[in-house]
């Protein structure tokens, strides 16, 4: 199916309010996410972009508005849905590897108390297709950053899902292997609804095509117009210029804040 074709809505939040801590952290969000689509949320530090993934997510409860993802309330869609964390918490002791850590993503498919072949399939396929086959026998916790998110990427995408979310996914991946993994990534927009989170505004600009930028309140825009204006609408800062260094913009305000 081609995304011209697609016309389902898949995420639906409306009139969003989250307080953490007695702190307004989301104020009035409203974002419709359609079948398809890849979406990039940018915002500064602070600013709500993970609040908003782990709300669409069920494990933030909102005090006002409400999130339906594929037409339901969020907690019966937990199969559709998977995740990549910014960071992954997890005892480096643990002696578990990585071959066994990407078939936990298949507990969602799983029939009966085993794995099957399909899963073990699944698992092989996956670990090709993001060049970590390798390690399957390598114990999670002895692996680099960048290995390790590319772990933590194969385990959410094992279970096919129709809507991958992920956090800063890039973080601590080499330099060589990100071109690699937006390539995979484009792909991927073909099967299944993307929303990455991503201080990388060169992501945002060349691969998805809607962006969200975030700082408490919303800004909803299509591929090409982000503007100097909107970055510092959500920045709330002066925008003097856009740079570029080695792997992505930078903003920068006149008196010399910069926001990455």
């Amino acid at each position: 199916m081609s995304i011209s074709s697609r016309n389902n809505i898949v995420i639906q939040i409306k009139n969003l309010w989250v307080s953490l801590k007695d702190r307004i952290i989301l104020e009035d969000i409203n974002l419709t996410v359609w079948d398809g689509d890849f979406l990039g949320i940018i915002g500064p530090n602070g600013g709500g972009k993970t609040t908003l993934l782990r709300v669409i997510l069920g494990l933030v409860k909102p005090m006002q508005g409400s999130v339906q993802v594929l037409g339901e309330q969020v907690h019966k869609t937990g199969k559709h849905i998977a995740y990549v964390p910014q960071h992954a918490h997890f005892d480096q002791d643990f002696p578990i590897n990585v071959w066994d850590m990407v078939l936990m993503g298949r507990l969602g498919q799983r029939r009966g108390r085993f794995y099957s072949r399909e899963d073990q399939a699944a698992v092989k396929s996956i670990l090709l297709e993001l060049e970590i086959d390798a390690l399957g026998k390598r114990q999670v916790g002895k692996l680099s950053g960048g290995e390790r998110q590319r772990v933590l990427l194969a385990r959410a995408l094992v279970s096919r899902p129709r809507i991958l979310l992920m956090d800063e996914p890039t973080n601590n991946i080499d330099s060589q292997f990100e071109a690699r993994f937006y390539d995979i990534l484009k792909k991927l927009s073909q099967e299944m609804t993307l929303v990455l989170v991503s201080h990388d505004l060169t992501a945002i600009s060349r691969h998805v095509n809607k962006w969200a930028c975030l700082n408490r309140k919303i800004v909803v825009g299509g591929k090409n117009d982000i503007t100097p204006e909107i970055i510092a609408e959500v920045y709330q800062c002066s925008v003097n210029r856009i740079m570029h260094d080695q792997f992505r913009h930078i903003v920068a305000a006149p008196k010399g804040e910069v926001f990455r």
